[in-house]
């Protein structure tokens, strides 16, 4: 560790900074807005979130359950595939999986990038990108072109800038649901209060609930209540 300021980027980031120091060469972690990919990005690892019920969730704890998927973070995009293939199966346990035969997922030793098609969203080009940001991506994206031989394509999503509020709301409404299991009954830490069974729970959710949370417990349940 070279500075106690630097950050993983994300939830998952423990698995993502295991994976960048060696301690293990695949590990697994749950995305739900970037929570792999972020941390990925930040250490310098392949960071991996497969289509929504592709893998199964079952033990899983959910936060958003219309956007949780396990991610999957490796040294290597040939890792992730092997991964992926192995985890990947219907389990009846989830009821959102997809119901489809099995497909391989491992990379061919013939594989070549050539016939990777990219897709760059234009939406994506904002005011507010860093230099940096702006920078390596045109790098990143020459490369790809120019040595790897991949196809760029610049591609339109005209409904990107209703994205962030779309998240915001939907995510809000379903951790306001999921959170209310914390209740200090039957899950999660219970107060040493014992006043009364509401002083109890207040006193439980108060304590264990970090501001973040609680805020958006707070905006969810107002989304919830408007009509």
């Amino acid at each position: 560790l070279q500075n106690d300021w630097y950050i993983t980027g994300g939830s998952s980031g423990g698995s993502a900074a295991a994976v960048a120091c060696g301690i293990s060469e695949i590990a697994l972690g749950s995305d739900t807005g970037g929570s792999c990919r972020n941390p990925a990005a930040h250490c310098g690892v392949v960071g991996f979130k497969p289509t929504y019920g592709l893998l199964s969730r079952h033990g899983l704890v959910p936060l958003i359950n219309s956007l949780d998927c396990v991610g999957i973070l490796a040294k290597r995009v040939k890792d992730v595939s092997l991964a992926l293939d192995a985890m990947a199966g219907r389990d009846w346990k989830d009821s959102t999986m997809v119901n489809c035969e099995k497909i391989d997922f491992t990379l061919s030793e013939n594989f070549s990038p050539k016939s990777l098609r990219i897709g760059l969203p234009k939406e994506f080009y904002t005011p507010y990108l860093s230099a940096d940001v702006v920078k390596y991506w045109k790098l990143i994206s020459s490369i790809l072109e120019r040595e790897g031989g991949c196809k760029l394509v610049e591609l339109s999503l005209p409904h990107t800038r209703f994205s962030h509020v779309c998240y915001h709301i939907l995510g809000c409404c379903e951790i306001a649901s999921n959170m209310s299991r914390y209740d200090g009954m039957e899950y999660g830490y219970r107060a040493n209060d014992e006043i009364s069974f509401r002083s109890m729970l207040t006193s439980s959710r108060q304590e264990s609930l970090s501001d973040v949370v609680r805020q958006r417990i707070l905006a969810g349940n107002f989304f919830l209540l408007k009509k």
